[in-house]
Order: C-alpha cells, then sequence, then structure tokens
C-alpha cells in the first residue's frame, strides 16, 4: 500500500537529529535531504519565509499551523482562504525569479513536476528549493505531512493536526473492512463532455480509493493519469460515479453534471449509472494529495457503506452518535 525507502530513512534521520537538537539552539541550521528530483539539498530548519509552489502542499503547511511562514504561493494556492492574500510568483512552468527574490524566501517548496530548467534557475540565485514527490496514497500524504513538520518545527498544533490526520486514517482503514467486496468506483476529473481523463495505476487517487475500500474502475487500465477512450468508457462496469464540483451543494450544477453523464451513449449500462449512485465531492479537496483529500474519502466512504453494507454503515453511525 505504501512505498518504503528514501523517504522512511529521511523522515527517520530527520526524525533523530530534532529530537537531539534543542529548539534554541535551531536557529540558522541546516540538514541536507535529497529531495523527488534526486539532488542533496541544504534545508533550514524552522524557515521563517516560506514560498509553495504545490497547492496540497501549501494547505499542509497551513494545515500544520503554519500558515503565518507562507510569504508567496501559486497562481493555483487558493486554500484556507486566507492564502489569497499572498503575492503570486507563478505556477509550476514559470516563476517571476525577480518577485520571488523580492520576497526573500527562506525555502521554496516545488514538485517534481516543476519546470526543472526555472528550479536550476532559482537555485543559481542562492535559494533553498526542495522538490516533493507527489503521494502515492494517503499513508504518504500522512509521511508528506511528517516531513514538513519536521522541518517547521513541531509544535503543539503540528502535533495536534498530525495526531487528527492519523486517527482519522485510522478510522477510514478500518471502515474499509466492512466491505465484502469492494466496489467499483469510476472518477473523472475533466467530466463527459469532451476527452475523459482519469487515475490509473501509481497515483495517490487510485492508492487512496484502495484505502477507503473502494475499487479504482480504472486502475487497472493504464499507470499514472490518461485519457480514456470512448471504447474503454463502455467496457466499464462501474457501481458508482464520483461527480467533482467547485460547490457540491449547487443544485444547478449537480443537475447539468448529471445530464451531462447520462447523455453519453457509452455509460448506458453502467450500473452505477441505470441506479443512479452519483456520489458529489469537492473538486479541490478529490484533486489535491492533502490533508483535505482525507475528509472528502470519508464522506464518500460513508456515502458507498450506505449503498452496499447499510447494516455496517448503521452500526458505525449509531457508536458514533453514542460517543457523542
Amino acid at each position: 500500500m505504501r512505498r518504503v525507502g528514501l523517504k522512511a530513512l529521511i523522515l527517520l534521520i530527520l526524525g533523530v537529529f530534532l529530537a537531539f537538537v534543542p529548539l534554541a539552539a535551531q536557529g540558522g541550521r541546516q540538514v541536507e535531504l535529497r529531495d523527488a528530483t534526486g539532488r542533496l539539498v541544504k534545508v533550514p530548519l524552522h524557515p521563517r519565509r516560506v514560498v509553495s509552489l504545490i497547492p496540497s502542499v501549501t494547505e499542509m503547511v497551513a494545515y500544520l499551523g503554519y500558515l503565518n511562514r507562507l510569504v508567496g504561493r501559486s497562481r493555483f494556492c487558493d486554500f484556507p482562504p486566507e492564502v489569497r492574500e499572498l503575492p503570486v510568483v507563478g505556477d509550476m512552468l514559470s516563476v517571476d525569479l525577480e518577485r520571488l527574490a523580492q520576497l526573500r524566501p527562506d525555502l521554496i517548496l516545488v514538485a517534481q513536476g516543476n519546470d526543472l530548467e526555472m528550479v536550476e534557475k532559482m537555485r543559481d540565485l542562492g535559494l533553498a528549493v526542495f522538490a516533493l514527490d507527489e503521494p502515492a496514497d494517503l499513508g504518504e500524504i500522512h509521511d508528506q505531512l511528517e516531513l514538513l513538520a519536521n522541518i517547521l518545527g513541531r509544535g503543539p498544533r503540528a502535533e495536534h493536526a498530525l495526531g487528527s490526520f492519523k486517527a482519522r486514517l485510522r478510522l477510514l482503514l478500518m471502515r474499509a473492512k466492512k466491505f465484502a467486496q469492494p466496489p467499483q468506483v469510476f472518477v473523472s476529473y475533466s467530466g463527459f463532455g469532451g476527452e475523459v481523463w482519469v487515475a490509473g495505476k501509481g497515483t495517490y487517487l487510485d492508492g487512496a480509493l484502495s484505502e477507503t475500500g473502494l475499487n479504482n474502475a480504472t486502475g487497472d487500465l493504464a499507470k499514472g493519469w490518461f485519457k480514456l477512450d470512448r471504447e474503454r468508457l463502455a467496457e466499464l462496469r462501474p457501481e458508482v460515479v464520483v461527480i467533482p464540483l467547485a460547490d457540491p451543494a449547487d443544485e444547478e450544477a449537480r443537475l447539468r453534471a448529471v445530464e451531462e453523464l447520462e447523455g453519453q451513449p457509452e455509460v448506458a449500462e453502467w450500473p452505477a449509472v441505470r441506479k443512479r449512485r452519483y456520489y458529489f465531492a469537492q473538486a479541490n479537496r478529490l484533486f489535491r494529495p492533502g490533508p483535505r483529500l482525507l475528509d472528502e474519502l470519508l464522506s464518500l466512504q460513508e456515502y458507498a457503506l450506505a449503498q452496499f453494507a447499510p447494516q455496517e454503515e448503521e452500526a458505525l453511525a449509531a457508536g458514533a452518535g453514542g460517543g457523542g
């Protein structure tokens, strides 16, 4: 379920290092870590001025209680709402180097998919740039949270956030065992009006759905994110369709999305369509491998349990009610 190797070793080494260095003595200290590009990077401990070019990592930094450390963002970083007040320095393909330098960042967090030439230009300016992998599942999202907490400083709020994430992940994994057979779930991040793009093997969404007790209907067709052709679309038999929306509570948007889906002749024989088993997800929560993904999947799991294991879902609900 989870990749074990260099990332786990980094976490172990960094955790041990921090455990033996008093907080007051850490000013100006650095630790050398190998990032997702394979490069050894001198990462400052407890950086005070952080720029994040990854929306999911921006959310992680805020989730850990370090929103006040962020001084810049990408144009796609928009949650929590407070980050929209931060200066925009670019995106995955281009960065305004002059504006970035003016922010005087201690640390810049980028994705492995960021333009490598641009990353090197940032490093040529003497900036500390650390590239992060896309997590493979919810377990690796937790590992990334741990790594960021160790770099930024494990304060009380960070510890609470990590404990909360771990407890909710345990709940999700426990509930996943309630399914007699993993229901087939279909997710497209592009809708059905044109090209249909889906998640294959090796993506965080495929791994996270598996942890949830669900089977990604397109997981065995290809690796990574890919365009699904119409012939293969017709061959699928998902039992639930996840429909991502900017606002899942928007009734008009829901109706439009369902109309678009049911207007495709290739899906007419899908059990999910025949029984209208549609789960409406908040798009950014679902398509960003950050802490909010876990909340979305807990909700999806609850919906699926109600459909495929109603007795188990009722027992879980009763137990949760009794604990309140």
